[in-house]
């Protein structure tokens, strides 16, 4: 119930995720256990704990995590007009498409998608296109997908028009454009 809470507050992040999911899995070993202390038999505990594992961690997987999460704050942004500009750039290349799909501003999409937040924010001189770090050594089906939407987005034409959003003030900026 906090973990709700605290998400509706503040939004998601692939950490809150995982926590949430970490707690469903718990609940389950806790039931698992007072069903066995109820039939006296405890042998198929550890088997039905670690396929429950399993499962829940196939499920992750499946589910994209990266782009759950930025979907889930980008709707919170439509309701609210909050929204962690630098976190939603720092998640991963399996996020870029849902970003670039999203009904976001233009000039925020732009930002998210082709500035790195943490290269700009300790120096904005030498902000880097998060398109242009990668080694094609390590090109994988995320990756290619997210230079494909990155694509479809155009770049800012100078990166310190997304200093505003980055620095959290994400209302204030989308106002002022």
């Amino acid at each position: 119930w906090r973990m709700h809470l605290y998400q509706q507050a503040y939004g998601f992040t692939s950490l809150r995720l995982f926590v949430d999911g970490f707690e469903l899995w718990l609940g389950l070993i806790v039931i698992g256990v007072l069903v066995s202390l109820r039939s006296l038999s405890t042998r198929w505990l550890g088997r039905a704990a670690v396929l429950s594992a399993a499962t829940l961690l196939i499920g992750l997987a499946v589910m994209n995590p990266d782009a759950w999460v930025a979907r889930h704050n980008i709707d919170r942004f439509e309701a609210s007009g909050q929204l962690d500009a630098a976190y939603l750039a720092s998640l991963s290349d399996d996020a870029v498409p849902t970003i670039a799909e999203s009904s976001l501003p233009e000039d925020l999409k732009a930002c998210v998608l082709h500035v790195d937040p943490y290269t700009y924010l300790a120096s904005p001189a030498d902000a880097v296109d998060p398109a242009e770090r990668d080694d094609w050594l390590e090109l994988n089906l995320g990756r290619h997908r997210a230079l494909e939407a990155r694509a479809q987005v155009t770049p800012p034409s100078e990166p310190a028009t997304c200093e505003a959003f980055f620095d959290g003030d994400i209302r204030n900026a989308s106002r002022s454009r």
